[in-house]
């Protein structure tokens, strides 16, 4: 694992070498059975950097990835720094300006399912992402049980709800913090964070469009070509 992490940060490194800016992360292996099915013990997270992001309603390229999956995710952007370790739910909340429905795109370098080391060292297999406009009334609202679906060309192919996220999508965010501050790292203000799978991963197709629609937050979309 330790070997996995420097790779993925050194790979980080290599892109803002070349200019990228680190916005975010994702968290990944948010439930016990793909926890179980890469031999994790715990979530693991991949960088975000602004060459990863595509605009909402804008289009994705299929070339530009390998064997391309997309989800709905809960997004949170912090206003307020977030240092671990210590990092709990109630702290998360405090710390967040915004909440919104995302879009993650996978794009992996296996050819099939591997290892939580694998999962790390290929970043979380992130590929692209997509975030909507943060809603304005979350915090009245249990994320625990806010719906998510997802649309391919208007048919409803999958949905969920925040409590597939660790029980509380904010309890990722919390992991994420409080694995950031093993390597030395701070979430800032500003800090893009996805809080894992709320629906099933479907093939990334050419040719179609995908939405994804949360209770009070929102839809974001994108067409793939």
């Amino acid at each position: 694992m330790a070997e996995a992490i420097a790779i993925r940060d050194r790979n980080l490194a290599q892109r803002r070498d070349r200019g990228e800016r680190l916005v975010g992360a994702k968290v990944a292996l948010v439930s016990t059975e793909a926890q179980a099915r890469t031999g994790a013990t715990e979530p693991i997270f991949g960088w975000l950097t602004d060459a990863m992001e595509v605009a909402d309603g804008s289009t994705v390229s299929s070339a530009d990835l390998r064997a391309a999956r997309i989800e709905a995710e809960l997004v949170f952007i912090l206003g307020a720094e977030l240092v671990g370790p210590g990092i709990g739910v109630h702290d998360v909340l405090a710390a967040t300006a915004g909440v919104c429905v995302g879009l993650d795109i996978s794009s992996t370098r296996y050819d099939t399912r591997g290892t939580a080391t694998d999962a790390v060292a290929d970043n979380a297999s992130t590929g692209r992402f997509v975030v909507g406009s943060p809603g304005t009334g979350w915090r009245s609202h249990d994320l625990a049980l806010t719906g998510v679906l997802i649309e391919r060309d208007g048919e409803v192919f999958a949905s969920g709800a925040g409590a597939a996220i660790l029980g509380h999508p904010a309890r990722a965010v919390a992991v994420l913090a409080n694995q950031a501050a093993r390597v030395g790292m701070a979430l800032p203000a500003g800090f893009v964070v996805f809080t894992g799978a709320v629906t099933e991963p479907a093939e990334l197709v050419a040719g179609h469009s995908y939405e994804a629609h949360a209770t009070h937050l929102g839809r974001v979309a994108v067409r793939v070509v």
